[in-house]
């Protein structure tokens, strides 16, 4: 599992609808990503939370690719214009 932090213009974070961004997650993602799930909600006046479930080979690979997705989709969807990943940290499920 990875942790992303989304950083989205104030002015858009009331608007975000959790359900429009997981379907765009999914649409632009492509088998090698490793995802299985994504979970929305906030983290704040600015931010997006997500967490990302990846199928990759050990944390650092699943941080990887749940970055380069997020990116993806920032730099891709409309809907996410002037968006940028803030942050990104492996959640530990021990």
């Amino acid at each position: 599992m990875v942790a992303v932090s989304l950083a989205v213009p104030a002015a858009r974070t009331h608007a975000v609808a959790p359900d429009v961004l997981t379907d765009i997650y999914w649409s632009l993602a492509v088998p090698s990503d490793g995802l299985s799930h994504v979970r929305v909600g906030r983290a704040g006046d600015s931010r997006i939370a997500l967490v990302l479930f990846m199928q990759a080979a050990g944390p650092q690979q699943a941080s990887a690719a749940a970055i380069e997705l997020s990116r993806r989709v920032t730099r891709t969807a409309p809907y996410c214009a002037q968006w940028h990943v803030y942050s990104a940290s492996t959640i530990d499920r021990q």
